[in-house]
């Protein structure tokens, strides 16, 4: 499974993605924007491969990956 978010946009409060799953391949989010004030990744499940944030933007106030599992091979 495959659990992916990609925004395009000028101003952002927030950008969140939660997953509550049992198996995940990658979960990602790729952000290309001007101004934003939190990206976050919350994922709570058993096991994971990878869990990604890319973000390429102009200001930033918070970036952060919360991550509650069991086993994990990669967290960028």
């Amino acid at each position: 499974m495959d659990a992916a978010v990609v925004f395009f946009m000028d101003q952002v409060e927030e950008v969140s993605v939660v997953v509550f799953m049992d198996q995940v391949e990658e979960v990602s989010v790729v952000v290309f924007m001007d101004q934003v004030e939190e990206v976050s990744v919350v994922v709570f499940m058993d096991q994971v491969e990878e869990v990604s944030v890319v973000v390429f933007m102009d200001q930033v106030e918070e970036v952060s990956v919360v991550v509650f599992m069991d086993q994990v091979e990669e967290v960028n």
